[in-house]
């Protein structure tokens, strides 16, 4: 996932072990998304989960027992989320 941070961006990704290009494993997807989820929250780069709506789903992927944690398109919606906060945050500063 790409973080956007004020004045640089944070890298965390996975790697899916023995997935073979084009097909991903069942449950594969979902099960490192939430470990990347889990690893941003508890950095302190982690704006919190009230700064975006991104934000705030990736906190409630760590928080719930069994969170949803949709697809490619709802993990791009969430950084997209957070990225335009982070951009708006930095214009209403005068840093852009």
């Amino acid at each position: 996932m790409h973080y956007a941070l004020p004045d640089s961006s944070l890298f965390v990704v996975r790697k899916i072990p023995d997935r073979k290009p084009g097909s991903v494993p069942e449950g594969a997807s979902e099960k490192y998304f939430l470990e990347v989820a889990e690893e941003l929250v508890g950095r302190p780069e982690f704006a919190g989960e009230g700064f975006s709506w991104g934000d705030g789903r990736l906190y409630q992927c760590r928080r719930e027992p069994h969170p949803r944690v949709g697809n490619s398109s709802s993990w791009i919606a969430i950084a997209t989320s957070h990225h335009i906060a982070q951009l708006t945050k930095r214009h209403e500063s005068g840093l852009v």
